[in-house]
Order: C-alpha cells, then sequence, then structure tokens
C-alpha cells in the first residue's frame, strides 16, 4: 500500500462527472413543496461560485418560484429592482454559492452512545431527530445523503416532513435500519438482522416496503467497539452479492460500511454503490476500484476519525486510548488512501459521520477543512464535491448542486471567501443567507429592500410550522426593543422579523400576529445583550393562597390577616403594579428600610392572548397565548399590617419575570414549577395542584371587566416559602435564587453548600476554572466533618451568567466575596483561593482581615501583569466575545498552557477536565475576568499576615 504500484495519475478536478449509476437506480422523485411562481427574488452584486469548476464571477441572479431563472446577467435588471414583487437582496460583493451537500447523514444521531439509540422513545427520536435536519439546513446543508436509520420509518418519515413544508430541512435521500450478521453488529438496538442470501434479500424488501431510497450494509467492525476490529469483515461473498442483487432489482442502490480489506473487495467486486470508509484498502482492490470508478463513490467520513483521535478526550475517550484501540493508525492510513483514490480520479465525497458526541451536529463543514489540509483538495476541489458531486449522489446532476439557470434555487450567500479560506463555512454567522426551493430559510432584514406592498417568500403556512418555542425580549445594539427566538442548548438569540419584513419589537405584536413571524439574521449570544421581561408596562393580576400547601401554612404564618381560613372559597386576586417588574437575572433591590422579611414566591404566569368578557370556565384556555416565570416577592410584614396584599407586593423589583415566554401549544398541559435559592430547592408543585385552575381564573377576572392581550395572570405560589420553615428562611442580600418552569428553562444557582463541620470554608476558583477545582479537597479525608463549605462561582467568573453591561474589577469581585462571607453569618473563615482567585481573596482580605482565619493561595497571577499579560488578555477578551471559548482558540491555548507535557500524556482525563471547563466557561464572564486581571495596576500589598498560608500548610 505505501508505493500503490506505478500506476499514472489520473487525477480531476470534477471525478464524479465519470460516474454514471443505472438510470433505473434514481430514486423516486421527492418532491418538496411547491413554491409559488408569484415568489420573485433578485441577488444583487454577488460573487457568484457556480461549482461548474469555473472561477467565480461578479453578476446577479435571478429567482422566480423554486428556481433560478437567471445567473450573471438579469434582463431589465433595474425593472425587477424597482418592482414591488421583487424581494431584493443586496449582495455587495459577498459569495452566492449552491448549498453544501453530506454524503454520509445520520439525522437519527443525536448525540448519545450508539447504544442508547434503540432505546430512546420514538416521541423524543423523532423531536431529536426533526431538530438535526433544521441543523443541517441552519448549517448550509440542503442535501443530505442517509447513511443509516436508528429506526426503521424515522429517516423516512422525516423526509416527508420536509418535503411536506411541515419542519424545515434539507432535501433527503432516506435509509432504514442498518443490515449487519448475528454477532457483526455496530449495536444492536439501530440493526436489522439477517444471515444468509435469503434472508438478507427478504430485510431488503422489508426495508423497500418502509419507503427508503437506499440500503446500508454493516459489512465490517468498529475499533471503538473493541470486540469487532475495523479490520474483520463479516459477509460472505454470496451475502454481498445477493444484497446487491435484491437492491438493485427494487430500483434502490447499496452503500456499505467497509472499513475492513476483504468488506471493501466485496463491494467492489459485486457492485456496491457507495463505499463508506474503505480505510484497509489493499492494492489489488484499489487497482479494481480505479476500473469500475464509473460505478462507485466514496466516502470517508474523515472527521469521525479525527475527532475520535484528537477530540474525544473531554468525554471519556483518551488519545491514548484512541491511539490503543488503533484510530490513530486508521486515520494515518485514510488520509494515504483517500489521496490515492483522489489522485487516481476515484470520487470521494466529505460527509463525516455526525450527530456523535465529539462529532456533533452543526459542525458539518469541518470536512471541507479536511479534505483540504489533510487530503490535498483544492478549496474548489472540496467545494465542487460539496455541492456538484453530492448531486450527482442524488442522481440530479442537472437540477441541483450549481447555481446555473434552470437549476433548483438551493443556495447560500456567504459574508467572505471560502476558496481563500475554506473554515469560513463552518461559521454560521458568515451564512447570511439560506435558500432552499426558492424559499428563504434565513436573512437579515438590513440584507432585503422591501419595497411598498412587497410579499414575502415565507407563506402563512411555511409560518405556521416554525414552532418557534422561546421568545426572548432584548435591548440592541442601539436600545431598541426586539424579540428572538431562544435556543436553550447554545443559549444563541436569532431575531424574529414579521412577514412584511419589519423586526418584532414586543411580544405583544407575536400575540397579535398569531406567532405569524419567522426567525431572520445572524444569531447572537445570550449574554451579549440585555434581556428585557417579556411583558413590562402591565399590572399583574395575581391570586394568593392557591396552594392548598401554601394556603395552609400561610394561615398558620402570622403574616395572613385576610380570612383565617386554611382554604378560599373562592380566587384571591390582588395586583402588582408594573413598576415591580423586573427583567430575570438583574439585582432586586430588598428595600432594607422598608422589610425585612422579604420572601419569595415562585408562579406560574399565564400570558393572555385575545380580549375576552364574561368568559365561560369551559372556553377559558382558548384565550392562553403561553407561560413565564415570575417571582412575587413580598415583603411580609406589609402585607400583615397593612391587611391587605397590594404594599406587601409592588414595591420596585419585587417581580422578577422571564426570562422567555413560551406559546401553551409548546407545552405540556400539566406545568410544574420549582423555586431554589443557594442551591436548596424550597418550591415544588404542578398546575394539577392549583385549588382554583387558570380556566377558573380566567372566569373570574372576566366575569366583571375584559381581559386583554398580553395581561399576565400570576397563579399563586406552592409550599416552601420563607415563613414556612422553622426558623423563617427569608432572602438575604448574597443569597442567589431562581424559579423553574418545565421548558421555560430554569436559572442556575451561584452558591454550593457542601459538607457540615463547624469551621467555615469559602472557595474562589480561578479564571476560566469552576466549582468542581476544588472537589478534591473538599473530598479529602474527614475535610466535610471538619468544615461546611462555601464553593461560589463569581460573576461571569466561571459558569455564571454576566451581565453585559457591568464593569467588572478585583475590587468588584472582591465585594461579591464579601457578600458571599456574609451569607456565611459567621465571624471568621478559612478562604482557599486559586490563580486569579487568589487576588479577589487578598483584595478582600486587605480590608478584611479580621473576617479571615486562615487565608490559602494556591498560584498567585503576577500583580500587575506585565504590559504583554496585559496586552494578551485583553485580545483573549476580544477573541472570546467575538467568537466563543472554543473557535477563538482560548479553550485549547490555555488548557495546553495551563498543563504540562506529562499531564497531558499520563492524564488525559486531567487535561480534558481543565478543557471542558473552560469550554463551559461564559464567554462574557471570561472576558470581564480577563479586563479585570488586566486592569491592576500596582501591587496587592498585604505583609505576610500570620494568618496567610501555603497550600501544604493546611
Amino acid at each position: 500500500m505505501a508505493e500503490w504500484g506505478n500506476a499514472l495519475p489520473t487525477r480531476k478536478q470534477a471525478p464524479y462527472e465519470d460516474v454514471h449509476f443505472d438510470a433505473s437506480l434514481k430514486p423516486r422523485a421527492h418532491k418538496m413543496r411547491e413554491t409559488s411562481s408569484e415568489s420573485k427574488i433578485l441577488y444583487l452584486n454577488v460573487r457568484i461560485l457556480d461549482s461548474t469548476g469555473a472561477e467565480p464571477y461578479d453578476g446577479d441572479v435571478y429567482v422566480q418560484g423554486e428556481r433560478i431563472r437567471y445567473v450573471g446577467t438579469v434582463p431589465e435588471v433595474e425593472n425587477l429592482r424597482n418592482d414591488a414583487s421583487v424581494i431584493v437582496i443586496q449582495g455587495n460583493g459577498r459569495t452566492l454559492m449552491s448549498g453544501l451537500g453530506d454524503a454520509h447523514t445520520h439525522l437519527t444521531w443525536n448525540g448519545s452512545a450508539l447504544d442508547n439509540l434503540g432505546e430512546i422513545g420514538v416521541e423524543e427520536h423523532t423531536i431529536s431527530t426533526a431538530r438535526s435536519a433544521m441543523t443541517y439546513l441552519d448549517s448550509g446543508y440542503t442535501m443530505c445523503f442517509g447513511a443509516a436509520s436508528a429506526k426503521e420509518r424515522l429517516d423516512c418519515v422525516i423526509r416527508d416532513a420536509v418535503n411536506q413544508g411541515n419542519i424545515p430541512g434539507p432535501r433527503y435521500l432516506a435509509n432504514g435500519k442498518e443490515i449487519a450478521r448475528r454477532g457483526g453488529e455496530l449495536t444492536a438496538g439501530i440493526t436489522a438482522y439477517a444471515d444468509g442470501p435469503l434472508e438478507m434479500r427478504e430485510v431488503i424488501r422489508n426495508h423497500a416496503s418502509l419507503g427508503v431510497d437506499q440500503i446500508k450494509l454493516s459489512m465490517s467492525g468498529e475499533e471503538i467497539l473493541e470486540s469487532r476490529s475495523a479490520q474483520d469483515s463479516f459477509f460472505d461473498e454470496t451475502e454481498t452479492a445477493a444484497c446487491v442483487q435484491e437492491a438493485h432489482r427494487l430500483g434502490l442502490r447499496v452503500c456499505s460500511h467497509a472499513r475492513a480489506q476483504e468488506a471493501i473487495a466485496q463491494c467492489v467486486k459485486y457492485g456496491v454503490d457507495v463505499i463508506y470508509h474503505g480505510s484497509y484498502i489493499d492494492e489489488v482492490t484499489m487497482d479494481e476500484l480505479e476500473k469500475n470508478k464509473s460505478r462507485h463513490i466514496v466516502a470517508p467520513a474523515l472527521n469521525w476519525l479525527y475527532a475520535t483521535t484528537y477530540e474525544a478526550g473531554p468525554f471519556g475517550y483518551s488519545f491514548d486510548k484512541a491511539e490503543q484501540d488503533g484510530y490513530k493508525k486508521e486515520l494515518d492510513v485514510a488520509i494515504r488512501v483517500c489521496k490515492e483514490m483522489h489522485q487516481r480520479g476515484i470520487t470521494v465525497l466529505p460527509g463525516g459521520d455526525y450527530g456523535f458526541a465529539w462529532t456533533p451536529h452543526g459542525t458539518y463543514a469541518r470536512d471541507l477543512e479536511h479534505f483540504v489540509k489533510l487530503l490535498d483538495f483544492t478549496p474548489m476541489e472540496a467545494i465542487l464535491a460539496a455541492t456538484a458531486g453530492v448531486a450527482k449522489l442524488f442522481m440530479q446532476e442537472n437540477e441541483l448542486g450549481k447555481v446555473q439557470p434552470g437549476y433548483y434555487a438551493d443556495m447560500i450567500l456567504v459574508d467572505g471567501n471560502p476558496l481563500k479560506d475554506i473554515t469560513i463555512l463552518q461559521d454560521h454567522a458568515k451564512l447570511s443567507v439560506i435558500m432552499i426551493n426558492g424559499r428563504i430559510h434565513k436573512a437579515s432584514p438590513k440584507d432585503i429592500d422591501f419595497a411598498s406592498g412587497t410579499t414575502t417568500v415565507v407563506d402563512s403556512r411555511a409560518v405556521a410550522t416554525n414552532n418557534l418555542t422561546n421568545y426572548v425580549t432584548y435591548l440592541d445594539d442601539q436600545g431598541r426593543s426586539r424579540v428572538g427566538h431562544l435556543d436553550l442548548h447554545s443559549s444563541m438569540v436569532t431575531p424574529l422579523m414579521m412577514m412584511s419584513g419589519a423586526p418584532v419589537n414586543s411580544l405583544y405584536q407575536v400575540i397579535e400576529l398569531e406567532n405569524a413571524v419567522i426567525a431572520y439574521g445572524d444569531s447572537f449570544p445570550l449574554s451579549s445583550v440585555s434581556i428585557q421581561a417579556p411583558i413590562s408596562d402591565r399590572d399583574i393580576l395575581a391570586v394568593g393562597k392557591n396552594y392548598a400547601s401554601h394556603a395552609i401554612e400561610f394561615n398558620r404564618s402570622g403574616y395572613d390577616s385576610s380570612d383565617n381560613t386554611d382554604q378560599p372559597t373562592h380566587p384571591v386576586i390582588f395586583s402588582k403594579r408594573s413598576t415591580s417588574i423586573l427583567p430575570c437575572g438583574e439585582e432586586i433591590y430588598p428595600h432594607p428600610n422598608y422589610t425585612s422579611t422579604l420572601d419569595y414566591e415562585g408562579e406560574i404566569g399565564v400570558i393572555i392572548g385575545k380580549a375576552g368578557f364574561q368568559i365561560a370556565e369551559k372556553d377559558a384556555m382558548d384565550y392562553v397565548w403561553g407561560y413565564t416565570i415570575i417571582n412575587d416577592l413580598t415583603a411580609r410584614e406589609k402585607q400583615r399590617d397593612h391587611k391587605q396584599f397590594f404594599l406587601g407586593k409592588s414595591p420596585d423589583t419585587f417581580c422578577p419575570m422571564g426570562p422567555i415566554a413560551v406559546p401553551a401549544s409548546q407545552l405540556p398541559k400539566t406545568l410544574k414549577v420549582q423555586t431554589f435559592v443557594n442551591g436548596e430547592k424550597r418550591q415544588e408543585a404542578t398546575t394539577d395542584d392549583l385549588i382554583f385552575s387558570v380556566a377558573n381564573l380566567i372566569k373570574t377576572l372576566s366575569d366583571a371587566q375584559t381581559i386583554r392581550p398580553g395581561d399576565i395572570i400570576a397563579t399563586g405560589t406552592p409550599a416552601g416559602v420563607g415563613f414556612g420553615h422553622v426558623p423563617a428562611k427569608f432572602l438575604r442580600p448574597g443569597d442567589k435564587g431562581g424559579n423553574g418552569l418545565t421548558c421555560l428553562g430554569k436559572k442556575q444557582v451561584n452558591v454550593h453548600k457542601i459538607g457540615h463541620g463547624p469551621k467555615i470554608a469559602v472557595f474562589v476558583h480561578g479564571l476560566g476554572a469552576s466549582s468542581e477545582y476544588f472537589t478534591p479537597i473538599i473530598k479529602r479525608g474527614d475535610f466535610e466533618e471538619r468544615y461546611t463549605s462555601y464553593v461560589y462561582d463569581l460573576e461571569g467568573h466561571g459558569l455564571s451568567p454576566s451581565h453585559i453591561a457591568s464593569v467588572m474589577t478585583i475590587d468588584s469581585l472582591a465585594e461579591d466575596l464579601a457578600n458571599v462571607i456574609s451569607m456565611t453569618e459567621s465571624s471568621s473563615v478559612t478562604l482557599f483561593a486559586h490563580s486569579l482567585g487568589c487576588l479577589i481573596a487578598l483584595a478582600f482580605s486587605i480590608h478584611n482581615s479580621n473576617k479571615v482565619e486562615k487565608l490559602i493561595l494556591m498560584g498567585p497571577p503576577p500583580c500587575p501583569l506585565p504590559e504583554a499579560g496585559k496586552i494578551t488578555m485583553g485580545k483573549r477578551a476580544a477573541g472570546v466575545r467575538e467568537k466563543g471559548m472554543m473557535a477563538s482558540g482560548t479553550a485549547d491555548a490555555v488548557s495546553n498552557a495551563g498543563t504540562s507535557d506529562a499531564t497531558k500524556l499520563y492524564q488525559p482525563v486531567a487535561y480534558a477536565a481543565v478543557r471542558a471547563s473552560l469550554l463551559s466557561s461564559n464567554p462574557e464572564g471570561y472576558a470581564k475576568a480577563c479586563t479585570a486581571l488586566a486592569g491592576i495596576t500596582s501591587p496587592l500589598v498585604s505583609g505576610k499576615p500570620q494568618n496567610a498560608r501555603s497550600s501544604h500548610d493546611w
């Protein structure tokens, strides 16, 4: 294999043009929902990369309906740009190219282990698979070739739902479960078993009856399984021949998981159409493959090998383990093999086996980078393979994969030149416009010129299927109110716009438009904007004593001066002033001169969707738009002394709300509310526990007054409020808490209390670390019996969120630490600190030496930093703000600098933990901490007090 004989290279820029599958194998015509011919879109001033192999050129592109009509020069372009029925997209020199394609797609893979995929309920699995389809389209991929499905029909169901316009996704050719012999499977739950030619033919016929577009054979092993090597082949020749013959008889092509030499040889000999992996091919088989290259396509799934070798450490599969199992060897072999195939003019297409934990959905364009950097493809060759090449795999090369007249309008507008930087296709923010079948999936209003009377290409049916769930209100960079959609998994916000192209400014507009809004524009981190309450200009309609257990605790608390009964006979209605509303996460003002009994009440907020008067209880739920989270903060003694609720409930900031609002249609019938304070769960109940149901409350409130869209009803709080504890647990400065509602998110707690000893220890971790850093100390020996430990994530210092407008300094962090220590109610504490935490602890100790019994500093940084260090911190802060912890290179740079070569080599799990901690850091908070460190201008001088200790003293 090292020499590969002396064959003359026959490398071609577009080898797929020589592939000719038999016409009888062309997949059934899967038509996406038709785009009206009345839809007209004009791209002006774009750099056209048309996937013919020609160099990009400047021009305009006109789309009508679902097809491209003109490319380069558009007739009567001025008339079109002034036509009110035409949407004009200003390219401003950006690259317009075909949507990308993936030759090895697993929509049903969802980031969990393979053996878990068979155990997931079909309902949950369908949702995650639909999300995968949308993620492909969000990533600029408009063609995907299914490589296997974890459930028999799931690929087909998602394909059909996409084509019908019910969910967003790419054009898709669906597969079924992969077929394997008993004892030769990759994992049991996702396998269709068959032994021998007859049973295999029967399984293929069953797959065909389900509506698959191709058949997948699992012919060889996988090193990560350990018991089935990648170099083991499990099919015999009669079985492979029978599978290909039966599938082709039914008009289906065959693809195969074939890493082993014997498996690859059988694929070439018997005509398997798509060979996945192909790593351990020998010279004889390579020669045969070259002779028959018009019948075969190879998709090596290179990113799986690369990521498993080098990037699986944080997930428990270290480099040493990957090398021991053979992945490093196979990666090196596969690179040499694919280079040789490319030199011989064999078609090699990208598609990296995405959907595993370390090859996550959304990172698909890494394959193109691997093709360029590892396989010596030119950027043009890589792009052609991912566009026109995958179109050939679809057997629709005359209407997919190119920017040409008559082709389907599946295109992406890229802010940059991928021929100069192939990695730009991995940056979703650079994908300015994504279009499929002539419909815009993603665009920013700033790119679109809307003339008066313009009609949009996204019709009402498409909007109705958007199923946006998490609406969040925020202020943009000009201080204007906007509404976006929050992805809870990535904490990214996507702006929303109306069908007219106008931005959505308030939740009232979403309600009035009956959710007929669309996600348009570039997503951005939640931490980068100022979050507002969902609705903030209406008094809250609130309900007291609406959970039986709370009504009892309230009646017995001494703070109830209403009716002194354990359970009311009618809803107890009151209001909270709109001036009390506060965005979730903002600091509450405790009004220390007004109350000493500040109490929390986690509640479900019902958002009204339409006006109504004297609403019947049976019809009441039709008036609910959705739900949000409310904390009905209360000054208990005011509630008691004034014998009513208003004054105790309405002080400024006493109604934290949000951060998200969710339509009722996206939530289960029964909702759960929970309240946490300092890590302790204080309240938990469901809407099934309400004394007066939501419907009853709406009926009661509308008996003599009109309820309006946007009105919010706080439905009452369950048992577990502060006065319900003995002794009472009222809120104090420094307490961190939050409320969670099923499907509406949960604000994480900052303080972790560990142990039960008589002494108090407070831990302050370093920049980029997390509260887990000190676990080895806390769990050591009898430490938990000697100390009660408080482990605190300072604002933005680790996992905690940080307000974008807050300015962080060492002194401000020291003030936060003072609040934590005050919360412990201890006269003195032992302070443990690491790295940047040392400076924070020192700054506190200088002014509060009587509060510090022992000060243990581990690895304090220079103070102040040298000038070069300050510059580095400034650049690092800018980098993580712009690109995040991973894409900026910060996580890798700090991990590598902060761990020794010995640790990397002999303790890969420790190294992975460091990297994982950095990756989990809040980027805005990390940036603020960097600037705080860089902002120190003079040394922190404390002498060395007698209570200072080095780490070995304790």
